[in-house]
């Protein structure tokens, strides 16, 4: 299983929460553990012979998303990409909030997702790091 991991402190220290590429999930600080996010760790990209090149993602938001993927407008005013490891998100370790993995692929390069496409209210947002 493939993971990002998201640190409390940049340069990758403090406490870490691994988020697994399994979806679609939006994780809320409080189900991350975090106070915030400071730093973070993506899976490098990696050949497939059928998807070309999967690249593995985040998209932080500052407030709760209702859709998994950002429109064009949304990208860095309230959502940051991230395609690869950050060892300090700068301004956006205080605007973080909520965090949205995805996979995208270079056959289909328009389509990063999550496995799904869910939209609105009932977007599951994991808010506690102990699950009942």
């Amino acid at each position: 299983m493939l993971y990002a991991v998201l640190y409390p402190e940049s340069r990758y220290q403090g406490k870490s929460f691994a988020a697994s590429y399994t979806g679609p999930r939006v994780y809320g600080l409080s189900g991350l553990g975090l106070p915030r996010i400071c730093s973070v760790r993506v899976p490098d990209a990696r050949s497939d012979g059928v998807l070309g090149t999967v690249t593995y993602g985040m998209y932080v938001w500052e407030q709760r998303p209702h859709h998994l993927l950002p429109t064009e407008h949304e990208i860095g005013m309230t959502c940051l990409r991230i395609t690869e490891d950050v060892p300090d998100l700068g301004e956006w370790s205080g605007r973080a909030r909520y965090v949205v993995l995805y996979i995208a692929s270079s056959v289909s390069p328009r389509m990063c997702h999550t496995n799904g496409a869910f939209r609105g209210a009932d977007l599951p947002i994991v808010e506690s790091s102990h699950p009942h």
